[in-house]
């Protein structure tokens, strides 16, 4: 019995092959569009999958370093500066901008 679901990978393999179909002068404009996507995509799931870390050492850590202090999956921790993080909102930000030119107003 064929599901009607259609997995997170897969919908990123057509939006792929739709933006590069019907959209070729979005990839000129933005030439690293898919990896920018890509690596959005993994911040965003450590952002919202990984617990800060609160422990003392944690605290004391980001008092030290003034980075966000995420634990992975293995309670490993992974750093954020605060520039990291702007970076990131900063190319949010451009493709979303990038995207709007090409949605009908």
């Amino acid at each position: 019995m064929p599901s009607d679901i259609i997995i997170f990978e897969k919908k990123r393999t057509i939006f792929k092959k739709i933006v590069e179909s019907y959209y070729p002068s979005l990839k000129e404009k933005v030439p690293t569009f898919h990896a920018m996507l890509g690596k959005i995509r993994e911040r965003r799931n450590e952002f919202a999958h990984y617990p800060l870390d609160v422990t003392p050492e944690g605290i004391s850590m980001f008092i030290e370093t003034n980075k966000v202090i995420l634990l992975d999956n293995m309670k490993e921790r992974v750093q954020y500066t605060h520039i990291e993080i702007t970076e990131l909102a900063n190319q949010i930000q451009t493709l979303s901008n990038t995207i709007s030119e090409y949605l009908p107003m």
